[in-house]
């Protein structure tokens, strides 16, 4: 008996759809992550840039004014004289510290910022490292210094504001 053909949906089932037809979604989706990026843009995100930021730790500025009279090459710690033995306490005392602020201010028969407060220590401790006799004319400015340090902490809004002074004589200049 011959068969009797009847119109159906299978000669289309066979047909694979277009590539265009298989992403019609792609321009919503695209367009869905333009608007998220967008609005992330809008929104204005930083990165903060201070550890103390990043840490929630309230630190502290200090500025240290350091000696630099002639005085301070006196061998009292034989090898070693006062300024060798002034930096290396002054050193360990930056390495132990953090979410301070620390300033550097140098004196003689006058007083000269050497470092404005700063979180980086590495650099401190180098500019420490290079401070010697002989750069400033020689006396020694206590009041000078203490006033340039003062100075440094006048613009600062930490809460706890310290000054150290580091010296072996008393005031004679300025």
């Amino acid at each position: 008996m011959p068969a009797i053909v009847l119109p159906g949906i299978a000669p289309a089932q066979a047909i694979r759809p277009s590539l265009w037809a298989r992403l019609f979604w792609l321009p919503g989706v695209a367009v869905a992550v333009a608007l998220l990026f967008t609005s992330l843009g809008l929104a204005g995100p930083r990165l903060r840039t201070s550890r103390r930021a990043d840490l929630g730790v309230e630190g502290i500025d200090i500025v240290v004014a350091f000696d630099l009279s002639t005085s301070m090459l006196a061998a009292d710690f034989r090898p070693k004289d006062r300024i060798s033995v002034a930096k290396e306490v002054l050193k360990n005392f930056i390495a132990s510290r953090q979410n301070d602020r620390i300033g550097l201010v140098v004196f003689a028969a006058d007083a000269y910022t050497e470092c404005p407060l700063t979180l980086d220590y590495r650099v401190l401790q180098e500019l420490l490292d290079q401070v010697k006799t002989g750069v400033i004319a020689d006396g020694t400015a206590i009041g000078n210094a203490l006033a340039t340090a003062v100075n440094r902490l006048r613009e600062s809004d930490a809460k706890s504001r310290v000054v150290i002074l580091i010296t072996d004589g008393d005031n004679n200049s300025g």
